[in-house]
C-alpha cells in the first residue's frame, strides 16, 4: 500500500482477517498516510510494520484489535454522574459511552453512572424517547446530565409487516403504544394493559375469572360465523397475548385496514397486533427487579337482600300474581317465625335460623335465616402478586436479556377458592458476528396453572345464583350440607355449594408454551438487508376434572346422597399438544437519493401446525381424594376420544413504496397465498393494496395553522384480505361402526376487500392520525361456502 491513509488500511486488515480494529480516535491519527507492503504478512507482522513507526501498540483480544498511542495516553479517571429527564427524574437504563471506544454503562435505579475515561474524553449519553447528548467528561465534579424528550413524536418508528416505517410517514391505518404506556398500568396481563391504550382495539373478558382468555378484535366483529380476533405476531412468530410478560413488551401496532395487513395475506383477515419484545443494551450487567401486591373491589353494588323475611314475602307475591302458586312452600306460621327474626343480623340463641320440626309425621330441618349468600360464597378481595427479575447487558457487539415473571392470583371463591398460577421466562440473544452479519436467538417459556372448585373450569356462578335465598342456610347445625328441604323444590344454588364446600369436585388446568426463534441478518450493501427467521412452538394442555358424590340431610341423623348429573363419581381427563413451524425470508431495501425515499420488501413465508387431542372419562372411582384412572373399575364405564388435525400455509409478499419529502405517499402490497385447508382448486389467493397520502402540514401556506395542526394528512387505500383462519374440521360427517369421524368441508371464496379514506389531523405535538380518523369505505364480504 502506497500512501494510504491508517483509516483505509484499518478497514483493509478487518476485511482480510476477518477482525475488527477498535481505537481511541482522539489518540490515534487516522487520516495519517503511510506506506507499507504487508502482502502475504501474519497479522502480528503487519501490525507491527504498520503501527511501530508510528510509536503505537497493539493487544489482540479475541476478534478485535486495540490499537493505543503509548506517547499521548492519558491517565483514566473515575467520572461519576446523574442522567435525567426535565423534569429531575432519574433515566433508568440510560446509556453511557466513551466516544471512540467500547468503554460503556448503564444508569442504575437512580440515574446514577460510573465510568473510566481519559480527562479529555466525550461521552455519549442516549436513552429511547430521548435526544442524544454528547459531553465532555468534568473530572472531580459529579456531572448532571440531562436529556430532553424527542420534541417530534412524528419521527417514530412503528414496526408494520416485516419491516419499519416512520411514524409521521404511515399511509395505511396503524395504531402504536409503548413500554412507557404499558408500564404505567398495574396489571400482570397484557391485555388488561391495552384496553383503551390503542383505539379500536377493541377488548373484553367473558368472566372475571383468573386467567380468563382476552377476547380482541379490531373495529368491531366482523364475522357472524366465527370469532374475528386478529392475527398475533410476537417478534414474527404467531402467538397468544395471555402468555406473554407485558414487562417484557416494546413496542405494539396494530395494523388496522386492508392497505397496511395485506401483506399478511390470509393469515389476517381482521387484522394484525404486532408485538416487540425488549431486548439487552451495550453496558455493564443490569439487575432490575419489581414486584406488586394488589387487591380488587366489585365494580357493581353488591348489597343484596339479606332478609330471610321480605326475600319470601317478595318471591311469593311474584310467583302468585304470575302463575296463582307461590314460590315456597312456607306457612302463614312460618312467615311468623321469619317476622320474628326480620331484623337479626346475626343469629340469635334465643331465635335460631335453623329448627326441628314435625312436618308430616318426620322430623325435619326448617330455615328461618337472614343468610347473606353472597360473601359466604364469594371473596371480592382477589389478592394478586406480581414479581418480575430482568438481567440485561453487553457491548457494540453483543447483548443479552433475560427476564422472568411470577404471579398468583385468588378466585372469587371464598370456600377453597380458584388459584391462578403463572410463570413465564424469555431468554434473547443479539450478536453482530460480522460488520455484515447480525445473529439473533430467543427462547421464551409460559406454565400456567388454574385449580377450580366446583363444576368444570370453575364455572359455578350460574348455578349459584339459583335459589340460594336468604331463608336458607347452606348447612345444618350439625355440619351436614343443605340440598333438597321441606321449604322449596330446588335446593339451594342447585347444591353447588356443596360441591365447593368439600373440596374434592374440582378441576385444574395445566398449560405449558415453549417457543424458540432464530434470526440471521445479512446486511448486503447500503440500505439493502437480507433476513432469514426459523420460529418454532410447542404447546401442551392438561386438563383434569372431577365430580364426586355429595351427602346433604334434611333429616337429623340422617344423611342422602345428591342425585343430579353434576354429583356424579366421574374423572376426566384432556390433553392437548400442537407443533408450529414457521419460516421467513424476506429482503428489505430503504434508501433515500436527495428528497427522495423508496423502499421495499420481498420475501416469502410457510407455516405448518399438527394438532393433536385426547380425552377420556371413567365413573366409580373408588377415592374421593385421589384421581386415577386405575382406581375405576377394569374395563366398564369408559369414554375415550380423540383427535388431530394439520394443515399449511405457504406464502410471497412484496411491498414497494415513495415519498418525496415525506410529502407526497404511495404504497403497494400484494400477497400470494396458498393453504392446504381448502381444496386444490381453489388453494391459491391473491391479496394486492394500494395506498396514497398527502401530508398537506408539509406545504408553505400551512405555516399559519401549524402551531395547531402540527401534522395534516389525506389518505386514500384499497386492498383485500384473505381468510384461512377456519376450523380444520368442517360440516360433512361420515358415520362407521366403529367410530365418528368429521372431514373438512370448505368455503369456495376466501376473499373481503376494504375500501377507505381518511382524514389524520394532528392537535400540536399530540398525533390523532391512527386514534380518531373521519373515514368512509365499504365493509368486508362475509366467507361463502
Amino acid at each position: 500500500m502506497t500512501d494510504k491513509p491508517l483509516s483505509e488500511i484499518f478497514k483493509s486488515i478487518e476485511k482480510q482477517a476477518d477482525i475488527s480494529v477498535d481505537f481511541d480516535e482522539t489518540q490515534i491519527n487516522i487520516h495519517q498516510k503511510i506506506s507499507v507492503n504487508i502482502k502475504n504478512k501474519k497479522l502480528t507482522e503487519a501490525l507491527s510494520m504498520i503501527l511501530s513507526p508510528l510509536k503505537y501498540k497493539y493487544a489482540i483480544q479475541g476478534k478485535h484489535v486495540v490499537i493505543t498511542n503509548e506517547k499521548n495516553r492519558q491517565k483514566s479517571e473515575s467520572i461519576v454522574g446523574f442522567v435525567k429527564n426535565p423534569n429531575g427524574e432519574p433515566l433508568i437504563g440510560a446509556s453511557v459511552l466513551v466516544k471512540g471506544t467500547n468503554n460503556a454503562v448503564s444508569t442504575d435505579i437512580d440515574g446514577r453512572f460510573h465510568i473510566k475515561a481519559s480527562p479529555k474524553s466525550r461521552l455519549v449519553v442516549s436513552y429511547v424517547g430521548h435526544d442524544t447528548q454528547e459531553i465532555a467528561v468534568t473530572p472531580g465534579i459529579t456531572m448532571n446530565i440531562e436529556l430532553s424528550e424527542k420534541a417530534n413524536i412524528m419521527d417514530e418508528v412503528v414496526v408494520v409487516g416485516y419491516g419499519t416505517q416512520k411514524k409521521a410517514n404511515l399511509i395505511g391505518a396503524v395504531g402504536y403504544t409503548d413500554h412507557k404506556q404499558l408500564e404505567r398500568r398495574p396489571v400482570n396481563n397484557l391485555g388488561q394493559a391495552l384496553q383503551g391504550a390503542i383505539p379500536n382495539l377493541n377488548i373484553s373478558y367473558g368472566s372475571g375469572k383468573p386467567g380468563e382468555k382476552t377476547r380482541m378484535n379490531v373495529r368491531g366483529f366482523a364475522s357472524i360465523n366465527q370469532e374475528s380476533k386478529p392475527l398475533i405476531l410476537i417478534d414474527g412468530m404467531e402467538g397468544n397475548i395471555d402468555k406473554i410478560n407485558p414487562r417484557d413488551v416494546e413496542s405494539i401496532s396494530v395494523l388496522k385496514d386492508a392497505s397496511s395487513a395485506a401483506i399478511y395475506g390470509a393469515r389476517a383477515p381482521f387484522g394484525v397486533v404486532l408485538i416487540t419484545t425488549k431486548k439487552g443494551e451495550s453496558g455493564k450487567t443490569q439487575v432490575n427487579y419489581n414486584g406488586r401486591f394488589s387487591f380488587s373491589k366489585p365494580t357493581t353494588r353488591t348489597d343484596f337482600l339479606t332478609t330471610g323475611y321480605d326475600a319470601a314475602m317478595l318471591v311469593d307475591e311474584f310467583m302468585r300474581s304470575y302463575n296463582g302458586v307461590t314460590y315456597t312452600r312456607l306457612t302463614s306460621d312460618d312467615y311468623k317465625e321469619l317476622e320474628a327474626r326480620r331484623f337479626d343480623k346475626t343469629e340469635n340463641p334465643e331465635r335460631p335460623w335453623t329448627v326441628v320440626q314435625n312436618r308430616g309425621g318426620v322430623e325435619s330441618y326448617m330455615y328461618y335465616a337472614n343468610f347473606d349468600w353472597y360473601n359466604y360464597l364469594f371473596d371480592h378481595s382477589r389478592p394478586t402478586w406480581d414479581h418480575n427479575l430482568s438481567i440485561s447487558g453487553g457491548n457494540q457487539k453483543i447483548n443479552y436479556l433475560l427476564s422472568g415473571n411470577y404471579g398468583t392470583q385468588d378466585g372469587i371463591y371464598r370456600q377453597n377458592t380458584d388459584k391462578h398460577r403463572t410463570a413465564n421466562l424469555m431468554a434473547k440473544v443479539s450478536a453482530d458476528a460480522y460488520k455484515w452479519l447480525t445473529i439473533k436467538f430467543m427462547a421464551r417459556l409460559y406454565d400456567s396453572k388454574y385449580t377450580a372448585p366446583g363444576v368444570g373450569h370453575g364455572y359455578n356462578i350460574p348455578s349459584l345464583t339459583f335459589h340460594a335465598l336468604p331463608y336458607m342456610m347452606p348447612y345444618n347445625p350439625d355440619g351436614t350440607w343443605v340440598y333438597q328441604n321441606p321449604i322449596q323444590a330446588s335446593g339451594p344454588s342447585d347444591g353447588i355449594h356443596i360441591l365447593i364446600g368439600d373440596g374434592t369436585s374440582k378441576s385444574i388446568e395445566e398449560n405449558r408454551y415453549m417457543t424458540y426463534s432464530w434470526s440471521t441478518i445479512f446486511k448486503i450493501m447500503k440500505g439493502l438487508t437480507f433476513t432469514a427467521n426459523y420460529n418454532f412452538k410447542h404447546s401442551t394442555t392438561d386438563y383434569m376434572e372431577r365430580s364426586t358424590r355429595a351427602k346433604y340431610s334434611q333429616y337429623p341423623g340422617v344423611e342422602e346422597v345428591a342425585q343430579a348429573s353434576w354429583f356424579s363419581n366421574k374423572l376426566a381427563q384432556e390433553y392437548e399438544k400442537s407443533f408450529y413451524h414457521n419460516v421467513d425470508a424476506y429482503l428489505n431495501y430503504d434508501n433515500t437519493f436527495n428528497s427522495h425515499h423508496i423502499y421495499a420488501v420481498a420475501g416469502f413465508n410457510y407455516e405448518q401446525n399438527h394438532y393433536k387431542h385426547h380425552y377420556a372419562t371413567k365413573l366409580n372411582i373408588q377415592s374421593d381424594n385421589l384421581n386415577d384412572f386405575n382406581l375405576g373399575e377394569k374395563g366398564k364405564d369408559v369414554t375415550v376420544q380423540g383427535g388431530q388435525s394439520k394443515w399449511a400455509l405457504l406464502g410471497y409478499f412484496g411491498r414497494i413504496g415513495y415519498d418525496y419529502a415525506g410529502k407526497y405517499l404511495a404504497e403497494f402490497n400484494i400477497r400470494w397465498d396458498a393453504s392446504s385447508r381448502f381444496p386444490k382448486d381453489h388453494r391459491a389467493g391473491v391479496f394486492p393494496s394500494f395506498a396514497v397520502g398527502y401530508r398537506m402540514s408539509e406545504e408553505a401556506f400551512f405555516d399559519p395553522i401549524r402551531k395547531v395542526f402540527s401534522n395534516f394528512k389525506i389518505r386514500l387505500s384499497t386492498g383485500s384480505l384473505g381468510n384461512q383462519a377456519i376450523s380444520d374440521i368442517r360440516l360433512l360427517s361420515i358415520h362407521t361402526e366403529v367410530e365418528h369421524a368429521r372431514i373438512g368441508r370448505i368455503p369456495h371464496e376466501w376473499r373481503a376487500r376494504h375500501l377507505c379514506c381518511r382524514f389524520s389531523p394532528s392537535l400540536g405535538k399530540t398525533h390523532l392520525g391512527n386514534r380518531y380518523p373521519p373515514q368512509f369505505g365499504s365493509r368486508p364480504r362475509i366467507l361463502r361456502q
